[in-house]
């Protein structure tokens, strides 16, 4: 008769116990695992709002201003500007209260200009789909520096910060003319002939800290330059081109001349708490109006500052108002969402500007891609989902109190 197999005494039961240990396994890995590989299908909607180049960015706001019905412009940068045509592109929408009006600026630093795009396309979507009325006329301008978008550059094409450059004659004579000694002191420092792999950074940037202290390392690098052009922070000599179409655009505009009420709004990002927005205006009557918006109602006092608290630095918002003459309450605020750490910012636009100006195409690749991640943190879908949403947010509070 042929035997049974002889089972061994205890093998069932180490069956039992291993099944049990894999199950209890699974469940205790399972959040990790489903984090790890799964595919948040809202973070990939969100992600696809913020486009990683200037070219699909503008053709995402001109797709929005489209089905919006927005009358859309296109002001011409010119063939010397650029690769192919760069234009910045503005979208009008008249609201019930046409007399009222929301000026609202992206990519005035080109490469910060992902966040303040996917916030114009959003806005101008719900519009399309019957979510948002607006109120106010809406006046979007996308991309005010062309050029530094689609290079990736904060800097425009000769080189200027358009955030100090919207001053008159007299304006960048007096500039020329300011002590500048905080800043020259740090020239070396600031804009170095490249940067190779033994740059030190670090170590001379806690000697800097240490010898000098932030307050005026603050105001050498906030307050702007007008004296080195090819160095970070440059005014300019003269009005930037990208300015002077806006500003002859805006002239000419029949919102602007009837305007009896304005707010604008620059949108920027890189300084600040990661992922948070502060809103800054210029001195203390602005800081009025901007309460009386109820602009400030749930914001931490550090999130909202004068220009004086933000270490004299100046905004391309706060040249703008000056347009709209007939109006009695003008707002000019910028709005800055943070990322990483500011001295992580500065280092990224130190070694892009050092690299673009002394090296060649192929080692400026890495920086200009490392100085869009600063501005723009891809991938960080925390980071998106809350600039999107209080980006919208803020315009809808503005379309509530200027209707």
């Amino acid at each position: 008769m042929p035997t049974k197999p002889v089972t061994k005494p205890g093998s069932f039961q180490c069956m039992i116990w291993f099944g049990a240990l894999w199950c209890l396994s699974c469940a205790l890995l399972y959040p990790t695992a489903k984090k790890t590989f799964t595919r948040d299908v809202s973070c990939d909607i969100v992600a696809k709002r913020f486009p990683k180049d200037y070219w699909k960015a503008r053709a995402a706001f001109r797709e929005s201003a489209t089905n919006a019905s927005a009358a859309l412009s296109a002001l011409e940068m010119g063939a010397d500007v650029g690769p192919g045509n760069l234009t910045i592109d503005v979208a009008f929408l008249q609201g019930s209260q046409p007399e009222h009006v929301l000026l609202h600026i992206s990519g005035t630093h080109g490469v910060e200009g992902a966040a303040g795009s996917a916030i114009q396309a959003k806005f101008l979507q719900d519009v399309a789909s019957g979510a948002t009325k607006p109120g106010p006329s809406v006046l979007f301008v996308h991309a005010l520096n062309p050029f530094g978008f689609e290079k990736l550059r904060r800097q425009n094409e000769g080189g200027v910060d358009l955030s100090r450059n919207l001053l008159d004659d007299a304006g960048f004579a007096a500039a020329a003319k300011a002590d500048s000694s905080n800043y020259d002191a740090l020239d070396a420092f600031i804009n170095p002939k490249g940067v190779s792999k033994f740059d030190f950074f670090w170590p001379k940037a806690a000697f800097y800290l240490a010898t000098r202290g932030v307050a005026n390392l603050k105001a050498a690098f906030g307050s702007g330059q007008w004296h080195h052009k090819a160095g970070l922070f440059f005014g300019g000599d003269k009005v930037a081109r990208s300015h002077a179409l806006l500003k002859d655009f805006l002239a000419k505009h029949p919102a602007v001349a009837g305007a009896k009420k304005l707010a604008v709004v620059d949108v920027q990002t890189g300084l600040g708490p990661w992922k948070l927005d502060t809103l800054t205006v210029d001195g203390d009557g602005q800081l009025e109006l901007l309460r009386k918006a109820g602009l400030d109602e749930g914001l931490e006092a550090s999130r909202v500052e004068s220009a004086a608290a933000a270490a004299g630095s100046t905004t391309a918002a706060a040249g703008y108002p000056a347009l709209f003459g007939g109006a009695a309450e003008k707002l000019a605020i910028t709005q800055k969402f943070g990322t990483v750490h500011m001295a992580q910012v500065f280092r990224h636009l130190r070694h892009e500007n050092a690299v673009f100006h002394h090296g060649d195409e192929e080692e400026r690749e890495r920086p200009k891609m490392a100085l869009r991640d600063a501005f723009n943190p891809s991938g960080k879908c925390d980071w998106q989902t809350a600039v999107l949403a209080r980006g919208v947010e803020m315009l809808g509070q503005l379309n509530k109190h200027l209707a």
